[in-house]
């Protein structure tokens, strides 16, 4: 029983990522295969807005795709994708929240006449008349992305911050001081440049020139710093080594952003940088690595007392090769079961402020947006129901598999009590 649970989650997941991958051939307003009196087209596979149509007389015909009412369209051949419309495709005729279940309609010859069956929204329509199945195939993409690409980073910034805090612990990562020095002013110039990104925010506000003065200020320190740095490395008490206490800073860093609130700092990140699917990836990824750097030091800490690790040492091994040949196949075994919770995690944390109104922009496709925007009409149930069954299958599937899994030592509830 077990076993058919496990296999029954792995292929919600995996029909998740075929959805997510192919989304433009399964949901699309355009035909995927059109032929015209011999002329054969793909115009959804094609970028270009424009479509070359044979006319009555044979002569190709420069159109826009958007004008194309491929529904009346007398073609010898038409092949539409399994759901003929797009996110934002805008079906007037079957708006303000047509049920799956009603009488929908479409403009034939001046007429309005019923929908085939091809035609129809399965799932029904919000309220400008876009189809709910078509917004929850590209809803599974905007989800996934999300999900995918923000553990990616959160994963990179966690296993860097683990490894080095459980190798070196606080004795063993010793530098000399001019080199502490140097680290101590590439600060500047990191702050510094990385607060150019956010220039474009300020330029126009009362802080516009607070932002010039801190940017002069930037450049004249950093301009003394190399002038004087000759000096300084030649100094004697800079040659000196001095240790640095890699785990009391990187659990230090750990603590507080652990006692942030995640969500609410998410919200006011986003609300004062834009919640655009880049900066949402970023934000998510820059506040996700805490759990994965944790998992990361312990399992470090465990596998250096080895005595396979002492023995590369002495032979002269370099740390990085140690890392790469003994360590790192060892301590990052876990790593997948916590990013797969880290998925699930970053899913809920994008649905949750796209309910909230916080979210993507208005054109990008996503589940919370879709359960946000039906709470104008709670009637229609069609709106709410199936982007949130979409969201259950794909939280359940993920928590499910990992559940099943044999990485006992993974903490199973912290990757949803971050929400």
């Amino acid at each position: 029983m077990k076993r058919i649970i496990r296999h029954f989650n792995l292929l919600i997941l995996f029909t998740f990522v075929i959805v997510a991958l192919f989304a433009p051939l399964l949901s699309n307003d355009q035909p995927l295969y059109v032929s015209i009196s011999g002329h054969t087209m793909f115009p959804a596979f094609s970028s270009s807005p424009y479509l070359e149509i044979p006319d009555a007389t044979g002569q190709p015909l420069k159109i826009r795709k958007d004008n194309i009412d491929w529904k009346n369209m007398k073609a010898d051949h038409l092949i539409f994708p399994i759901i003929p419309y797009s996110p934002n495709t805008l079906d007037l005729a079957n708006g303000n929240y047509a049920s799956p279940l009603s009488h929908q309609v479409y403009e034939s010859e001046g007429k309005m006449i019923e929908l085939p069956l091809r035609f129809r929204h399965l799932l029904g329509t919000n309220k400008l008349g876009q189809d709910i199945f078509a917004g929850i195939i590209y809803g599974t993409r905007t989800a996934l992305l999300i999900g995918v690409f923000s553990m990616l980073i959160a994963i990179l910034i966690g296993i860097i911050a683990g490894a080095f805090a459980g190798y070196f612990g606080n004795t063993r990562f010793k530098i000399f001081l001019s080199q502490g020095i140097l680290m101590v002013m590439m600060i500047i110039p990191a702050w510094f440049y990385s607060g150019i990104l956010t220039h474009e925010l300020f330029s126009e506000t009362y802080l516009a020139p607070l932002f010039m003065i801190l940017k002069s200020g930037c450049h004249l320190l950093l301009f003394i710093l190399l002038c004087c740095w000759p000096a300084i490395i030649r100094f004697k008490k800079t040659s000196k080594q001095i240790t640095l206490p890699i785990d009391y800073l990187v659990n230090s860093a750990i603590e507080i952003f652990i006692s942030l609130p995640r969500l609410l700092l998410i919200l006011v990140i986003a609300a004062v940088m834009g919640a655009s699917m880049t900066m949402l990836i970023l934000i998510i990824g820059l506040t996700s690595w805490t759990e994965i750097a944790r998992m990361v030091r312990i399992q470090m800490m465990q596998i250096k007392t080895k005595d396979f690790i002492p023995a590369a040492e002495i032979s002269g091994s370099s740390i990085l090769r140690i890392w790469i040949k003994h360590i790192f196949p060892n301590a990052l075994k876990p790593v997948f079961m916590v990013w797969i919770y880290g998925i699930a995690a970053a899913v809920l944390v994008e649905t949750s402020l796209s309910f909230v109104g916080a979210g993507l922009a208005p054109d990008v496709p996503s589940w919370g947006k879709m359960m946000f925007e039906s709470r104008e009409n709670y009637q229609a149930w069609w709106a709410v129901i199936f982007p949130g069954l979409a969201l259950f299958l794909l939280l359940y599937a993920m928590h499910g598999l990992i559940k099943k899994s044999k990485l006992k030592s993974i903490p199973m509830n912290r990757g949803f009590n971050k929400i």
